[in-house]
């Protein structure tokens, strides 16, 4: 809101996955602009291109996400890099992010499977076939606690089952050990001694 002109020194990055001269011959994008902002071009190719990559870039996600998640850090089996060398990525280095970590998310394990990596079609059928699921099992008389409170005792056994004790469930779920054991009595989850 001030009135006096403050010089500024900037340089200005820009990207597009559009071809700006062909646009700029088709009129659709201003041919000032154009020979403003194009003063160093770079091409970067599509991520199906560079499929070499790939590895290298899992591994970089798979290292933030440790931290980021607060666990270990995960690896991928043979088949989960074959699923993803096979996939035609038209979200390039944005999807392959976002299919690491929602795998990353969704496996319990240190090892991601191919059954963890769902691209944007499967999430969204998987997300179709789960809604059927919990409307198949879900009674008139039920309410939203008692909803709640089945998908959190799935979700626990899961972990349980998975990490063969209650402390390494407990780091996984990023809740403290005590508050998995009240959980535990409040959803009416017993287990072997020997998960203790």
């Amino acid at each position: 809101g001030g009135s006096i002109e403050v010089p500024i020194n900037t340089r200005i990055i820009t990207a597009t996955n559009k071809n700006l001269e062909q646009f700029v011959h088709e009129k659709k994008f201003r041919e000032d602009l154009y020979y403003r902002i194009n003063v160093l071009p770079m091409h970067l190719p599509s991520l199906t291109d560079r499929i070499k990559d790939i590895p290298l870039l899992i591994d970089h996600f798979l290292f933030q996400l440790a931290s980021k998640l607060n666990k270990e850090k995960q690896g991928l089996s043979i088949e989960a890099y074959r699923k993803l060398h096979h996939h035609n990525w038209p979200g390039n280095i944005r999807e392959l992010k976002n299919v690491i970590e929602r795998a990353s998310i969704l496996c319990p394990s240190d090892r991601i499977d191919a059954d963890h990596i769902l691209f944007g079609f499967e999430l969204e059928n998987n997300m179709k076939e789960m809604k059927k699921l919990v409307l198949k099992e879900t009674h008139e008389n039920e309410t939203l606690e008692f909803l709640m409170n089945r998908y959190e005792k799935e979700i626990i056994l899961e972990a349980l089952k998975s990490h063969k004790s209650i402390r390494k469930a407990a780091k996984w779920l990023n809740i403290s050990h005590s508050s998995l054991i009240y959980k535990m009595k409040k959803l009416n989850i017993t287990l072997k001694k020997e998960l203790v």
